[in-house]
């Protein structure tokens, strides 16, 4: 599946959130995510996530907070394989440190060793679209 109109790209570490309007249909708005691993392997699923799942998500990553910096987001790609966003801790300057990584059935794969860092206003950003993913599901 395509997008017809592409609304942002948010990379998280070696994942990256495409945001945008599909063309099969153009009322909707979803995302797709591609994570990079380590060995050429990688994963990417257009609109993976349940309405549920979404809700999930964005609960936790709302919830972070200087105080608060940890967590764990599953992102459910196939049957067999996930993506994990592990959110580990917060610094004022750089923001919260995550490290994207594929996890599967008898499989782990991540790219890079120390993972990055994410300013708080990408993780509005990316909270702001997967709402909006949200009210698309929700009118459906």
């Amino acid at each position: 599946m395509q997008f017809e109109q592409i609304h942002s790209r948010i990379n998280i570490d070696s994942a990256i959130f495409t945001f945008g309007v599909p063309k099969e249909s153009p009322n909707s708005f979803c995302y797709r995510i591609f994570c990079a691993g380590e060995s050429s392997h990688s994963v990417e699923q257009f609109d993976p996530s349940s309405l549920d799942e979404l809700k999930v998500i964005v609960n936790k990553l709302s919830q972070l907070s200087p105080d608060k910096p940890r967590t764990r987001i599953k992102i459910k790609v196939n049957r067999f394989m996930s993506v994990r966003l592990s959110f580990k801790k917060y610094d004022e300057e750089k923001g919260f440190k995550v490290k994207a990584y594929i996890l599967g059935f008898l499989y782990f794969s991540s790219a890079g060793f120390l993972g990055s860092y994410v300013k708080v206003q990408q993780l509005k950003n990316l909270i702001t679209y997967l709402n909006k993913c949200i009210e698309s599901k929700s009118d459906v």
